[in-house]
């Protein structure tokens, strides 16, 4: 059969967010069977474009995963994180390529209807959540609203890539600038107020970006920017006084100074000094992604990850694995600033450096695919002139 990849990319994304969102009431975990086609689709997205720096990263990667499992002690672990890091590698990588980006927004094109259902079915599943007593969970007197995620950084970074689907919704309704209409305040509505009751604080940064581009770049009558702007901030203010998010800043506002970071100064100065008494080897190739996981549970009585991209690689995959990632930033971040425009540029850039550092970013895969696909949307803003839609190229490369 022949596939599209790109489409097929497309889709896949669309369905893990759908099983993301249901995902405590599926008889199974279907998540990781999308995961490996979203792996798979990756690798192939790579290698469409066969040049020397592809296949170097493709090689470097490789052998950093390689010599992690040779060092884990949990293959399990070792393998669901290297994927995530691989993926986001590869699609960080790619996304620079115009090739890349003419594909992915045809892609948009072709896959409207879909990405359109996904956003109606999202919201709906939303809703039915926020009614369901049991979406809700109290942990260390704190509550948060989880819907029927996992966990509520799960479900934060799912409502975050409905927000950037409907921006594709927005995108690939004209194909020259695109109309705002009031069906799209109802439909973010409740992905924004699920980022608030959810408690993940650092997810408000990609939430607020996202909005903020929609009210400036896609609200064109200056008139309804007027009537939009206090009316949003009042509904905005009365949600965000009474959400689950506000309640928690008061109490660490109330705190000790590590309440800030919720804790996280304290694992991450235990998780660097037990890099910096790590041998050479364990230096250079990593201990294996669950190494942090041991160390923090030392510290803290939790198995829980570093909440900080750049230690957890580290220890992870060593300094060649954490240094691949930081070039491969450095690439995303000089090509970000040949936006020459200001505002977008700080919008990328926040979108995912703030969550690297202070929470994670390549680990929450929905959060990832989001910032690509806001990326693409800016891009496609930016040059909107071109025809992206219609360009004279084969879509229908065969897998």
């Amino acid at each position: 059969m022949k596939v599209n990849k790109y489409s097929l990319f497309v889709d896949l994304v669309c369905a893990l967010l759908i099983t993301t969102l249901v995902q405590t009431i599926l008889p199974f975990n279907i998540n990781r069977i999308i995961g490996f086609g979203l792996f798979f689709i990756s690798f192939f997205l790579l290698l469409d474009k066969k040049n020397k720096k592809h296949f170097k990263i493709l090689f470097l990667s490789g052998i950093s995963v390689l010599f992690s499992f040779f060092m884990t002690s949990n293959i399990s672990i070792n393998l669901s994180n290297s994927i995530y890091w691989l993926i986001a590698i590869w699609l960080i990588f790619i996304s620079k390529d115009t090739l890349f980006q003419k594909k992915m927004l045809i892609a948009f094109k072709k896959e409207k209807k879909k990405i359109h259902a996904t956003i109606i079915i999202s919201d709906i599943i939303l809703g039915i959540s926020f009614l369901d007593p049991q979406s809700y969970k109290i942990t260390y007197s704190e509550r948060y609203f989880v819907g029927f995620t996992v966990h509520q950084h799960t479900l934060a970074s799912a409502a975050c890539l409905v927000m950037c689907l409907i921006l594709v919704d927005l995108c690939t309704n004209n194909e020259s600038r695109n109309k705002f209409s009031i069906k799209y305040f109802i439909l973010i509505f409740l992905p924004i107020v699920t980022v608030l009751e959810a408690s993940a604080r650092i997810f408000i940064v990609p939430a607020i970006i996202i909005v903020a581009y929609m009210y400036v770049y896609k609200i064109e009558k200056v008139s309804l920017k007027l009537v939009v702007l206090p009316i949003a901030m009042i509904i905005m203010g009365v949600l965000f006084i009474n959400s689950n998010i506000f309640e928690r800043m008061i109490n660490i506002s109330t705190a000790n100074s590590d309440a800030y970071t919720s804790g996280r100064t304290v694992f991450w100065l235990a998780d660097i000094r037990a890099f910096m008494q790590s041998g050479i080897i364990n230096k250079i190739f990593g201990h294996g992604f669950e190494y942090v996981q041991k160390i923090n549970l030392k510290v803290t009585n939790m198995a829980i990850g570093a909440h900080n991209d750049y230690i957890t690689l580290l220890l992870g995959v060593g300094i060649l694995g954490c240094l691949i990632y930081i070039l491969v930033l450095i690439r995303e971040v000089k090509y970000i600033f040949k936006l020459k425009s200001f505002i977008k540029e700080v919008m990328l850039l926040f979108f995912w450096v703030i969550p690297s550092f202070i929470n994670g970013f390549y680990g929450y895969q929905l959060l990832l695919y989001s910032y690509l696909f806001f990326k693409l949307v800016i891009l496609k803003d930016s040059d909107y002139k071109k025809d992206y839609f219609n360009v004279n190229i084969n879509i229908n490369n065969r897998m």
